[in-house]
Parts: structure tokens; C-alpha cells; sequence
């Protein structure tokens, strides 16, 4: 047999079963699958304004380096998928070594045949899965290569059809070579300077670098292929080496051809950045997930998630297909900066850093994710700690054979999102090791959104199990109260917890606590006195809201009346948590019985 295994150290045998544990979860090889297709679709709609670039720098060139022929496409794809199909059968019968990509190690032989079996079959699943589509764009770059040769030797009709032919069977090793790393980019397993020193760190770090990023080189292609469909790409040093050489007419042809293509990504990713944008103006997406504790608990409370589309009065999550969407939540992403008006240079900061922040939402990367909060300048003390304690639970339960299996069945059986927050770091970690089991995660409380009402998991059991698009509910579209809410920008905050609490007295408390606060909202909604504001003199607004500190100054009638109807419903929400925290007999402050008082007497 051609795959020739050297005996591992006991090491090697453990982050080998880590890594396959992480990975046996069907929703994983759906998203890879998935991912390799969006990429796919996006080099062919990459190439259309890559060749006319390509067009543009050949009369400085005297040459061309990309052509567009749909009917030679087609025809490399299909070859090249026959071929991925039999590599990936090589792949899955063994005949052939698994590519680095998921290992980033060489393949493992265990004493126990169901530890080869169940190890072995993940890495070789993925890697099959890629396989298909490396040979897709192998056979794709083969192709569009000798008609460009053919071009440029001014070959055309039935000439260059029967040159590519005749080529295509035994094509030069330059070609060849070219190809390999155009389907190496195409599965994200090329080598660049940002995966050698992600590799290069996790390495120095052993054994807990290998724990902590398990898979650093994928994650550093995908952020390097995102950079690439953003301006960023071209002010990359290869790049403008590259450009200088086309100005002058002294490029190669592969030189050409990296510059039109970049331009080509380039202007397709704007394209996919400007969609986010657009529709996150329009609040139909939304881009990565808050760091402050208001914007965090609006989130829980409408339902949105990271990188999410909204769909009718669904919120349906793209992001995790890479780098489609995590284009698309780039774009959204910026808008959010933008509505905090920030100054230029805090936009080119969060452009900058919008690419590697797509990446830590991916499944097999949510160390770096809670690394990168942990890390964070804008992070609180309990974000902190709660970041370190997710890196710490997950580890523990990355150990546990089928980890990604076992998870993705407890959220299939069990729709409800539980609440692992304790009292100390192991209880917390614990919990979190019992979230991702099934029959297990039900022994947790669910977890509570700031109106009282337990956390479900959007979707089918069959989308919980395996569908690469979650979705959620948008309350904002089906509860007349948070989209009041959210039209006012008002926010009802998370029921902070007690030192010393039980979850389940918390979860006891919170839920009565945002019971309440509903009870409250929605009566006073129907009230004269939030009514009465669209038909309230405006002079006597503006006094109101003067006499409370407010600022009114440059804001007009419309601006004053939703300041004033926020302003109302926030002390309506402080009186609903006073009246629940009576209920719950804790000491209430003066100030708030002084309110409570005051509310009371509200028409």
C-alpha cells in the first residue's frame, strides 16, 4: 500500500484523537463541503472581471494571461471532477496519504483498530471531500493555461482547440506546477507567510499550542484568501512588485496573471463587502458579535446571531461559509462601525481586523475566538473570565472521543440553550462539558433571555444536526414588544447574578424578573402617557426631557418624541425589575423605591 505510516509517540496519538474528535461532528463535513463549494463559485465569478483586467494590462504587456471559454471550462470540469472523484475513493480506501490540511501532521497508526478506524475515517472524509474540488480546479487552471499559451502564439478556431487537446495530456511542469497552487488555493491548503508563522507559533507552544490551536493552518488561508477579496489585497508587497513589472512590460505571464486576478478578486469582494454593508444599513444583517453588555443582551433579546441574513422573520447565519460570508459580515461589520462615528482611523482598524475576526467564528477555531475576547481591549473582567474558562471546558471536552458528534446530537435532542455559567472555573467547565452532551445538557437550566423567556435553538432537529445555516426567529418581527423596543432603542439588560447563586435560582429569578418587566412594558404600552407622545406639544417634550438632563439640543420634533419615548419606557423597565426584586424580597435602594413610587402614579 502506498501510504506508508511511521510509528507515533504517545503525543502525536492523543492530538490526533483531539483533532478528530473536534471534527467527527456531520455539520463540520457539511461545512467544509459547502465552504469548498462557495469558493469554487467564487473563482468562476472572479475570473469574468479578472480577464477583462487581464485585457487592460496586456497592451502594456504585449500578452495575455486570462481567458474566458465556457465550453473548455465545462470540460475541465468535468474531467476534473472524474478525477476528484477517484482520488477521493484513493483517499477513503487508503491507497493515498491524507493531505495536511486537517492533520497538519503526518497520518497516525494506533494499536486499536477502532482508534484507526474512527480517526482515520475523519481525516480521510475531509480530505476526500477537498479532493473533488482540487481536481475541479486543477483540471479548470490546466486548461485556461494552454489557452493562453495557444493566444499568445497567435493560435485561434480549430488550431488552438486541437494545441490545448493535444497539450492537455502531458501539459509542461511549469503549468502543472501553476495548477497545483491554484487547487491548493482553491481548498485553502496553500502555504503562506501568515499559515508559516501561525504553525510556527502554535508549534512553540507544544503540547497546549496544540490544544489551543489545533488547526492553524486552515484558519490562516481562509484569512489570507479574505484579504485578498478586499483592497487590502492590493497593497500587499507581491502585488505591487508584480504591478510595477506589468507598467514596465516586463512581466512573466504568471505575474500577470497574479495581478489581474487580484484585481479580479479584489473588485468581487467589494462587491460582497458593499451587500453586507448595504444590508446591514438596512438592519437586514448583522455583523460580529457585540462586546458591550447592552448590545449583547438587545441580541438575546430580538435573537439575532453573528453573521446572521434576516430572511423573512427568520435570522439565518452565513457566516460559517467561508469566504462568502464572511465577506458579507465583514461588510456588515464596518457598517456597525460606522454608525458609532468613528474617525477614519478607526475604520481602517476595523477593516484591518475584520478578516481575522471572520475566521475565529469557524468551528474548528473557537480557541482562537475566545482567545482573541480574552485578549480584547473592550472586554470586561467576567468576559475575560468567562472567554478563558469556554478555552479551558473546551479543551476538556475536545478530549472526549466524538466530541463534535456528541454535541451536535445533544442540540438535535435537546432545543433549549443552557445556561453553563456557575460558581467557580471547574463547576463552569464542567458544565459546559455537559452542554455538548446528549441527554447530559438537559440536567442544565436553560438559559434566559432578558424578558423571561428560555433561549430555544432555532431550526428542525434534522437543521440542528447537520444544516450549515443556522437559524433563529427574529422576535423583533414576531414580538410586538421587542420590535417596540427596538424601534425606541430601548434595552432590557441581563438579570446580573447573585454571588454565591445556584443556576437554578438564578435561572428562577431571571425568568420571573423579565416575566415582570414584559407584564409592565406592555401595559404601560397601551398607556395615555406613551400615547400621547406622537400628539404632545413639542416645546413641552423638549422641557421634559431638559428637566431630566437629557441634551436636545439640534434634534428635531421626531428625534425629541423618540427621546422622550425612550426615556419613558427605560423607567417603565426600572419599576418592572423593582417590582420583581420586591417579589424576590432582596433590599431594594432608595432611589428605586423613590421611582417605583413615582411610576406608580403614571396614568
Amino acid at each position: 500500500m502506498g501510504n506508508e505510516v511511521l510509528k507515533a509517540s504517545t503525543a502525536e496519538k492523543f492530538i490526533t484523537a483531539y483533532k478528530a474528535s473536534l471534527l467527527s461532528s456531520p455539520k463540520t463535513h457539511i461545512i467544509n463541503f459547502t465552504g469548498n463549494m462557495g469558493m469554487g463559485a467564487l473563482l468562476q465569478l472572479r475570473d469574468i472581471p479578472a480577464t477583462f483586467a487581464d485585457m487592460a494590462l496586456a497592451r502594456m504587456t504585449g500578452q495575455r494571461s486570462k481567458v474566458l471559454n465556457a465550453k473548455g471550462r465545462l470540460g475541465a470540469l468535468r474531467r476534473g471532477t472524474t478525477e476528484g472523484v477517484a482520488d477521493a475513493r484513493a483517499v477513503l480506501r487508503g491507497d493515498v496519504p491524507v493531505s495536511n490540511r486537517f492533520m497538519e501532521a503526518r497520518e497516525t497508526n494506533y494499536d486499536n483498530a477502532f482508534a484507526n478506524l474512527y480517526t482515520k475515517g475523519v481525516f480521510r472524509a475531509l480530505d476526500a471531500s477537498d479532493r473533488i474540488f482540487k481536481g475541479q480546479a486543477f483540471a479548470e487552471s490546466i486548461d485556461e493555461q494552454l489557452r493562453v499559451i495557444a493566444k499568445n502564439r497567435g493560435l485561434t478556431g480549430k488550431a488552438a482547440e486541437e494545441f490545448v487537446a493535444r497539450t492537455t495530456a502531458a501539459p509542461t511542469m511549469d503549468v502543472v506546477a501553476e495548477a497545483m497552487l491554484d487547487a491548493e488555493r482553491a481548498t485553502f491548503q496553500q502555504t503562506t507567510e501568515l499559515s508559516k508563522a501561525a504553525v510556527q507559533l502554535r508549534d512553540k507552544l507544544g503540547t497546549f499550542g496544540q490544544l489551543l490551536f489545533p488547526f492553524a493552518k486552515t484558519p490562516a488561508n481562509i484569512a489570507t484568501t479574505i484579504t485578498n477579496y478586499t483592497p487590502l489585497g492590493l497593497a500587499g508587497p507581491e502585488f505591487r512588485r508584480n504591478a510595477k513589472k506589468v507598467v514596465a512590460g516586463l512581466a512573466t505571464t504568471r505575474e500577470q496573471r497574479m495581478v489581474a486576478e487580484r484585481l479580479g478578486e479584489a473588485s468581487t469582494g467589494g462587491l460582497l463587502l458593499l451587500a453586507g454593508y448595504l444590508k446591514a444599513k438596512k438592519d437586514e444583517m448583522t455583523g460580529f458579535y457585540p462586546s458591550d453588555e447592552r448590545t449583547r443582551a438587545q441580541w438575546e433579546s430580538e435573537r439575532r446571531m453573528e453573521g446572521a441574513v434576516r430572511v423573512g422573520d427568520q435570522w439565518v447565519q452565513v457566516n460559517r461559509l467561508s469566504p462568502v460570508g464572511n465577506l458579507l459580515t465583514i461588510g456588515a461589520a464596518l457598517a456597525d462601525i460606522e454608525k458609532g462615528d468613528p474617525d477614519i482611523l478607526s475604520l481602517a482598524i476595523g477593516s484591518v481586523a475584520a478578516p481575522l475576526s471572520a475566521v475565529t467564528d469557524l468551528p474548528m477555531v473557537q480557541g482562537v475566538s475566545n482567545l482573541s475576547e480574552a485578549l480584547s481591549p473592550e472586554a470586561t473582567p467576567e468576559q475575560r473570565k468567562s472567554a478563558m474558562l469556554r478555552i479551558g471546558g473546551g479543551m476538556v471536552a475536545g478530549a472526549i472521543p466524538f466530541s463534535g458528534l456528541l454535541r451536535s446530537t445533544a442540540q438535535t435532542t435537546d432545543p433549549l440553550v443552557r445556561e453553563t455559567r456557575a460558581e467557580g472555573r471547574l463547576a463552569q467547565m464542567g458544565n459546559q462539558v455537559l452542554a455538548g452532551l446528549p441527554g447530559a445538557s438537559r440536567t442544565l437550566p436553560a438559559k434566559v433571555s432578558p424578558l423571561g423567556d428560555e433561549m430555544r435553538r432555532g431550526g428542525t432537529a434534522f437543521e440542528r444536526f447537520a444544516s450549515p445555516f443556522p437559524r433563529q426567529t427574529d422576535m423583533g418581527s414576531v414580538d410586538p414588544l421587542v420590535a417596540a423596543l427596538r424601534e425606541a432603542d430601548t434595552v432590557v439588560g441581563r438579570v446580573p447574578r447573585r454571588k454565591g447563586e445556584t443556576p437554578e435560582a438564578y435561572q428562577a429569578r431571571a425568568t420571573r424578573t423579565g416575566q415582570v418587566v414584559r407584564a409592565v412594558t406592555e401595559r404601560a404600552m397601551q398607556s395615555p402617557a406613551l400615547r400621547s407622545i406622537d400628539t404632545m406639544n413639542v416645546e413641552r417634550i423638549q422641557r421634559q426631557l431638559e428637566a431630566a438632563g437629557v441634551d436636545t439640543e439640534g434634534k428635531d420634533a421626531d428625534d425629541l418624541r423618540a427621546a422622550l419615548r425612550t426615556q419613558m419606557l427605560e423607567r417603565v423597565i426600572a419599576r418592572g425589575k423593582t417590582l420583581a426584586a420586591k417579589q424576590f424580597r432582596e433590599r431594594v435602594p432608595p432611589r428605586a423605591r423613590a421611582l417605583d413610587r413615582i411610576l406608580t402614579r403614571q396614568p
